[in-house]
């Protein structure tokens, strides 16, 4: 995945429409996906539904609700399993964060041939670090409420109910609900989950590489886009956002996850159950590390890394891979995609022909002159610290620009002019950086 360009306006998420008529939920008294209520679930069937969802009050403060709802109804009783956490995204007035309530109504029914029955719903939880003392949660279902839950720290609520069945099914709703206190900081969260949610896990194989398209090498540099893969790595999925920056400075959690290597903050543009997107923070020495994935349930195992002073590698995606051969990414003035012309039906692709200038993507070529740190938005021109080449078919092209690419983090930019190289469908395309060769195989077309 490329890493994202720091974007000023940025879409809201939401959970996919009509995505299930047998699970709902509800955000503040309006129904943010699948169907409120909910129609009955048959006996053996389990439906999931992905949450992702922003709500926007009026005052200013905006909310992001991530996570998953599981209903089943298997042979032993209908069940409710859900992982959802309550973010706090900024204001979108420029305010500081005021006190807010918020209820997230679980809508879920079931098939049933029992007049009456007894349940119990539970949830545990946690105020992430931040989150002002006094806020609370509390869960209800049928007019029992548990006790109230006070930060910080860790919860777990509980309330039975009876419930009388109607028309041959019975209809929860389950109201889940936090009262945060003024003041709240960017990032700040509360999780709900039942069961709780397992610690975080990196697989032992390739769990941690550079991102995937630029190389996905198994050392990094820093400034390196990694990406780790593993289990139980987030609630839900997120991107970042302009209100996930600190000014120019990208977030080091995102969702109420966070990526330690070292004694050292990670930045992060993307999060999920299963992979995180993020950038190698500077001040690490270089050698052995170890990387640690954090959320709210605790923090995974160590997963051992080694650190180069760089890790260079250029931006080819693998739907860049044509007939056997992993073309560069590379872009024309027009816009228009360097590739044997119709090899991809999605894009404009066109060859380059000699004197034409294109430009290149990378990550981990090192240092910039001016400085600008790993985690910071690039707001102006610089250029590579380290003597940079780039050959096109074996020739030395000119390089007009080579450096970070303003208004990005960590993603680097070359305007290069294509050599009078002969035409041809697989012209190589090579680096070196200090004087020590790119170990990618890659090819452009040119064309006369």
């Amino acid at each position: 995945m490329l890493p994202r360009v720091f974007c000023l306006i940025c879409a809201a998420l939401t959970v996919p429409v009509g995505y299930s008529q047998y699970i709902g939920l509800g955000v503040n008294g309006a129904c943010a996906g699948g169907s409120c209520p909910a129609q009955p679930l048959a006996a053996g069937a389990t439906v999931t539904m992905p949450i992702a969802t922003t709500l926007n009050l009026a005052n200013g403060d905006t909310y992001t609700i991530t996570g998953t709802i599981t209903t089943g109804n298997p042979s032993g009783g209908p069940s409710l399993v859900d992982s959802i956490q309550v973010i706090y995204a900024g204001n979108s007035k420029g305010g500081v964060a005021l006190g807010d309530k918020i209820t997230l109504d679980l809508y879920a029914a079931y098939q049933t041939t029992i007049a009456t029955g007894d349940f119990e719903a539970t949830t545990s939880g946690t105020f992430g670090p931040g989150v002002p003392l006094g806020s609370l949660a509390q869960l209800c279902i049928a007019s029992s409420c548990s006790a109230a839950a006070n930060s910080p720290g860790s919860f777990s609520l509980t309330a039975p109910f009876s419930l009388a069945a109607s028309a041959g099914g019975f209809y929860w709703d389950i109201t889940l609900s936090v009262a945060f206190g003024a003041g709240l900081p960017v990032g700040s969260y509360v999780l709900f989950s039942n069961p709780a949610m397992p610690v975080a896990f990196i697989r032992q194989n390739r769990g941690a590489i550079t991102a995937a398209a630029y190389g996905g090498f198994s050392s990094f540099a820093p400034g390196s886009w990694i990406e780790i893969y593993g289990a139980n790595l987030a609630v839900g999925t997120r991107t970042w956002g302009a209100l996930d920056f600190n000014g120019s400075n990208a977030p080091t959690t995102l969702g109420g996850t966070s990526v330690m290597i070292g004694d050292q903050a990670s930045f992060i543009d993307y999060v999920s159950p299963t992979q995180i997107n993020a950038q190698v923070p500077s001040g690490l020495s270089l050698g052995a590390q170890n990387l640690s994935v954090t959320t709210a349930s605790g923090s995974s195992a160590f997963y051992p890394i080694r650190l180069s002073a760089t890790q260079p590698g250029l931006l080819a995606p693998a739907s860049f891979l044509i007939g056997g051969t992993q073309y560069v990414l590379a872009v024309s003035a027009q816009g228009i995609y360097i590739l044997p012309p119709g090899s991809l039906l999605t894009v404009p692709t066109s060859r380059a022909r000699p004197g034409d200038t294109i430009v290149l993507f990378g990550t981990g070529f090192g240092p910039v002159t001016p400085i600008i740190q790993p985690g910071q938005v690039a707001g102006q021109t610089n250029a590579l610290a380290t003597n940079f080449n780039i050959l096109i078919g074996g020739t030395v092209a000119t390089t007009t620009y080579a450096g970070l690419a303003p208004g990005s983090v960590g993603l680097y930019q070359f305007n290069v002019v294509v050599p009078n190289v002969p035409s041809n469908d697989r012209v190589p395309v090579a680096f070196n950086l200090g004087g020590t060769p790119g170990t990618q195989s890659l090819y452009i077309a040119i064309g006369n």
